[in-house]
């Protein structure tokens, strides 16, 4: 199978159901593909930032990795807001850079840029595939990095050629954990601790954050919070993530939260 035909065998093992993005030139090949992959959905947005825009609102409201697919160069850079917006949000999200082909990239050359560089400050990671063996690696350790410990947006970028190029694919393929980036590992000491500090506060508050929505911990966190008795002030990112009827929930927090808290 070819390049697109790759990534989206890896979409659709990751149960993506949606690809917003914005039909052009170098992004062709990958978003004719789609439409021999029933079970995903390319969904046309009348401008790339505003692509970027639906991908992340959709992956933070759906609990879902989001996808948006673009032309490199001009196109490409109206994506910053939103892959901005996906990293304070910790939203997963995949940006798919249709690039030039091989031979033809420059920085200089017509509708290119340097995507990577660009958005390198403000991703987890970036990737430019220029070998269609490592294709399959690369992108599942991109998407396995997006999804993992604190979630957040990355970038692939892929030149044309090599999304009509020919390659391996591997079911069962497993992403090595050395290549990956930081690691959680719970402490069960500091869990012990955490434990006994809520039994003994005086007079505990315990914040609801979008960490408990983005974990999908809500029955969790409120058992959590009914065993112990403790009152519960929620972010603005975590204000789904607590019953707001709750007698125990005494509102949003921060800047723009209730004056009592």
């Amino acid at each position: 199978m070819n390049g697109s035909e790759i990534l989206l065998n890896i979409l659709k093992k990751h149960k993506v159901r949606y690809i917003f993005g914005y039909q052009s030139t170098t992004v062709e090949p990958f978003i004719d593909t789609i439409n021999n992959f029933p079970e995903i959905q390319f969904i046309q947005i009348d401008n790339q930032q505003s692509a970027g825009f639906v991908a992340e609102t959709y992956a933070r409201a759906s609990g879902n990795l989001g996808v948006v697919a673009i032309a490199s160069g001009l196109e490409a850079m109206e994506l910053a807001s939103p892959m901005y917006n996906a990293l304070r949000n910790s939203t997963p999200l995949v940006a798919f850079i249709g690039q030039s082909e091989s031979t033809l990239i420059t920085s200089k050359g017509y509708q290119q840029a340097d995507s990577i560089g660009v958005f390198l400050p403000i991703t987890k990671h970036t990737v430019h595939i220029s070998n269609i063996e490592q294709f399959q690696s690369d992108v599942e350790e991109l998407i396995t990095v997006s999804l993992s410990s604190k979630q957040g947006p990355v970038l692939l970028e892929v030149p044309k050629d090599i999304q009509l190029q020919k390659g391996n694919y591997i079911d069962n393929f497993q992403v090595n954990p050395t290549n990956l980036k930081r690691q959680i590992v719970l402490d069960q000491k500091v869990i012990e601790e955490a434990a006994g500090m809520i039994t003994q506060a005086r007079k505990p508050l315990i914040f609801c954050g979008h960490g408990v929505i983005i974990a999908k911990a809500e029955h969790e966190f409120k058992e959590l919070i009914e065993k112990t008795g403790s009152p519960v002030a929620c972010t603005l990112h975590g204000i789904s993530g607590f019953p707001s009827g709750h007698p125990l929930n005494f509102g949003l927090m921060g800047i723009d939260g209730h004056l009592e808290i």
